[in-house]
């Protein structure tokens, strides 16, 4: 290992001219649907499936992102002819479930163009982040008071217990 470092000081070989003056090279892709004609080619070029077309009803598609399965390799932002993925790292990926973690859009399709027209996001149900701190905070102090308890009802136990041995000694002395 220190033979490399020294190797690469005396050669001046290193990966970039200026490591830190860029800027960070990963984010998540986020979907401007507005822009979006639901071409399928950000679908297309998504190498784990991060980015789903469906079509469960004719005349209609659904695109979904999953934050969850992407794994910020931008090859949605190139596929995209419409330049309508972007990359943004200031996206918020905590969440109470997976689906959580899922944007899903619907889109109207034009018969005679094939293009589609956004109709509306398809919002999953559930809590938001600070809610389930919330949900959390509340059974953490659930639980406590259970312990409390608990531990006044085995205090109260030992003392009867203690109580009724020391009647029983007094009676067998």
């Amino acid at each position: 290992m220190l033979r490399i470092i020294a190797t690469s000081l005396k050669t001046g070989v290193i990966t970039e001219a200026n490591p830190f003056g860029a800027h960070a090279s990963f984010g998540f892709p986020v979907i401007d649907f507005n822009r979006c004609t639901a071409c399928d080619e950000c679908a297309r070029s998504c190498p784990t499936g991060a980015i789903q077309v469906g079509t469960a009803v004719p005349g209609r598609k659904t695109l979904s992102l999953s934050y969850a399965a992407c794994i910020q390799c931008r090859e949605c932002v190139a596929g995209c002819p419409e330049e309508a993925v972007s990359v943004a790292n200031e996206i918020e990926v905590a969440a109470y479930s997976r689906q959580q973690l899922a944007q899903a859009a619907s889109f109207d399709i034009d018969a005679t163009t094939g293009r589609g027209t956004f109709s509306h996001v398809d919002v999953e149900p559930g809590f938001g982040l600070s809610a389930s701190a919330a949900r959390l905070r509340a059974r953490i102090a659930l639980i406590r008071r259970r312990c409390e308890s608990g531990m006044k009802w085995r205090r109260r136990r030992a003392s009867r217990r203690l109580s009724a041995e020391s009647r029983r000694s007094r009676w067998s002395a």
